[in-house]
């Protein structure tokens, strides 16, 4: 790492700044911080520090949160420009997201556990910026019994429905536009049917 010397401003303080930064600048810092109980070295630091003054990213449309289904597709897109090469990356959450390098991020096909805050980090030389969006994953129906049949009065109606999605999943038959009353699970039966 390089030392600081400990006349520089914010050389003994948890945060330190270069204004205006030089070449001579770039290099690896870390910081050792110390009490009664002994002391702890930082993980490095790179600074480089261009000769030549490069234009951060700047984020001109955001992506836009979404939702889809169980089973959908999502989609993210962030539209940034900057000097020189653009870079990307998609994350969920703090997690990185693997192979997502590009300005699009395309979800296929959502599951259950694909609901969260998804950021996209655009780099260059010159510096760093970052913009979220979420996804909200909605339920899906994956099997519902008969949509229509014939009964007669005295005998059972037995009506299921069966569902994928974040959790808790919550129900309520209806009849014509009526919520029923007590039928809040993924089955309803009526005997006898009048």
């Amino acid at each position: 790492g390089i030392e600081v010397p400990l006349t520089t401003p914010g050389a003994t303080n948890a945060t330190i700044t270069f204004n205006p930064a030089k070449t001579t600048d770039s290099g690896n810092y870390q910081v050792r911080v110390t009490n009664g109980g002994g002391n702890k070295l930082s993980a490095a630091v790179a600074l480089t520090v261009n000769a030549v003054a490069v234009n951060p990213p700047v984020i001109g449309t955001p992506p836009t949160s979404a939702t889809s289904a169980v089973g959908g597709t999502a989609a993210f897109t962030v539209l940034a420009t900057g000097s020189g090469t653009l870079t990307y990356q998609w994350l969920k959450g703090v997690a990185v997201l693997n192979g997502q390098t590009g300005p699009t991020l395309n979800l296929t096909p959502v599951d259950v556990d694909s609901g969260g805050t998804y950021t996209v980090s655009v780099s260059n030389a010159g510096g760093t910026v970052e913009a979220s969006a979420v996804l909200t994953v909605a339920p899906a129906i994956t099997a519902q019994s008969p949509t229509t049949g014939t009964l007669h009065p005295g005998e059972s109606l037995r009506l299921f429905v069966t569902a994928v999605g974040p959790a808790p999943l919550t129900y309520q038959w209806r009849r014509d536009t009526s919520p029923l009353p007590n039928s809040n699970a993924a089955e309803l039966v009526v005997n006898p049917v009048t």
